[in-house]
């Protein structure tokens, strides 16, 4: 058999062209499943990702940390609740990523497989881009049929958004207000019940055993406590105030 013997130039051109097929072979099997939401947004399973990068942190700890390099919620991700079986505590089981988050979550890691998915996400998006070009209308019926379902879509949108107007508009009288609630008036604010909202505060070292604020917390002006007397015992109640609540609401989204 003769060896074939390149020029330099030739040479690196061949070695070029075997790795990109390589890669173009590699990305065509799913490294990390990539998700479609029904507003059409391609998302990626933060444990998924954490899995493939052989992250050593436990995930949920190990987004929370990468989250802080300038990540923001319902932007970059979005969390995932579940409720655990035993205690029926709501808990954040998983976070949605957006692809650009997952390519430079990714990045940060400055490892080979943080390098491998970047590649991978890039790959994947560059493959939906020339679908979209080929499923572009060919004539006036499909431009048609694709106009009808760009303004369902469109009205799908407005639907959503009229439906959350009135409880958003409730949030901000409820924080504009001065008076203070009690935790089953937050509780039903935020759509949860009494009893998790408050496992959820002690869990997160917010409230002692015993419902009460920590001290740091009352006075940041989150709580306020007051007693009163029940049956010749003096019992101490939580409220939250305006400021509270705000603070309880960003606390349970991250």
């Amino acid at each position: 058999m003769v060896k074939t013997i390149y020029p330099s130039k030739v040479r690196h051109y061949v070695e070029w062209y075997h790795i990109k097929e390589t890669f173009k072979l590699t990305y065509m099997t799913e490294l990390i499943r990539i998700q479609t939401t029904n507003e059409g947004t391609k998302v990626v399973s933060a444990r998924d990702l954490h899995k493939f990068l052989e992250v050593l942190t436990e995930p949920i700890l190990w987004c929370k940390r990468m989250f802080e390099y300038g990540f923001e919620n319902d932007i970059d991700y979005t969390a995932i609740k579940s409720e655990n079986p035993v205690n029926k505590q709501v808990i954040i089981s998983d976070f949605a990523l957006t692809l650009d988050c997952a390519k430079e979550l990714s990045m940060l890691q400055r490892t080979n497989k943080g390098k491998e998915a970047r590649l991978y996400f890039i790959a994947r998006e560059k493959q939906a881009k020339e679908l979209e070009k080929k499923q572009l209308p060919q004539d006036y019926l499909s431009a048609l049929k694709a106009l009808v379902i760009s303004e369902e879509k469109k009205q799908l949108a407005e639907t959503k958004v009229k439906e959350l107007a009135p409880k958003a508009e409730s949030f901000d009288l409820f924080i504009d207000s001065k008076s203070l609630q009690g935790f089953k008036e937050v509780a039903n604010l935020l759509g949860i019940g009494r009893n998790t909202l408050m496992a959820q505060l002690r869990e997160l070292k917010v409230l002692t055993n015993r419902n009460i604020p920590y001290q740091n917390y009352l006075i940041s002006g989150y709580f306020e406590v007051k007693e009163s007397s029940q049956n010749g015992f003096n019992v101490a109640t939580t409220y939250v105030t305006p400021k509270g609540i705000d603070y309880i609401k960003k606390k349970l989204l991250n």
